[in-house]
């Protein structure tokens, strides 16, 4: 199964540097020309049966839909696809108020330890984590041996430290750039025994609560 991961058009926030998480901010007028243009044709495996799904924030609704249009393919948004959830920080230009300065400790520590959802408001990693593989385990059975996703930096740095068997909060391949395909293969079985390690996980999580 081939996923072919497109991080959004650059966005008015992104030149700002400016943090979005659920917030959102319209894609520049030459992001659109790039998602116009964008060719993916090569990297399908099959042409027949492609499908693609979008985070239903503004930013990748609105890349996917070009990318859509161009390739002529069905699209649907999903909720699971968002990004991080990133609480007080989101608006907020990146390390910008000195009264914010824990928050932005603990942000930018957050390839070290996975973030527990209790430094500023922020998505618990086991939540994020919850809701990608939960995305992961449906697209199992759609039928589609090339999915396109357009989603966000952080979803897909922690999809792909997934699939290639990292700790999800790690570093790994970074933060693609916007509108840069991104491509993994992974098999039914490797999916498959994915969801089973993270539920054992998630199992032993609860029965230390």
């Amino acid at each position: 199964m081939r996923f072919i991961l497109v991080r959004h058009g650059q966005t008015y926030w992104n030149i700002e540097h400016r943090l979005h998480g659920w917030l959102d901010s319209d894609i520049t007028p030459s992001s659109r020309d790039l998602a116009l243009n964008l060719s993916l044709e090569e990297y399908f495996i099959d042409s027949q049966g492609v499908v693609l799904f979008s985070s239903d924030l503004i930013r990748a609704k609105r890349t996917a839909e070009l990318i859509a249009k161009t390739h002529q393919l069905p699209m649907e948004c999903d909720q699971r696809l968002r990004e991080r959830r990133f609480g007080l920080l989101q608006g907020e230009v990146i390390n910008e108020k000195v009264n914010q300065h824990s928050e932005w400790l603990a942000y930018s520590n957050r390839y070290n330890l996975p973030l527990s959802g209790k430094s500023f408001g922020e998505e618990p990693e086991i939540e994020f984590v919850d809701r990608i593989l939960s995305f992961l385990s449906d697209s199992l059975s759609n039928g589609s041996q090339t999915i396109v996703i357009v989603s966000h930096g952080e979803w897909i740095r922690t999809f792909v430290n997934l699939c290639e068997k990292r700790a999800s909060w790690e570093f790994g391949a970074g933060i693609p750039n916007n509108m840069e395909p991104l491509i993994v293969d992974c098999s039914e079985e490797d999916i498959a025994t994915l969801l089973k390690k993270h539920e054992l996980q998630r199992q032993r999580a609860r029965a230390c609560t």
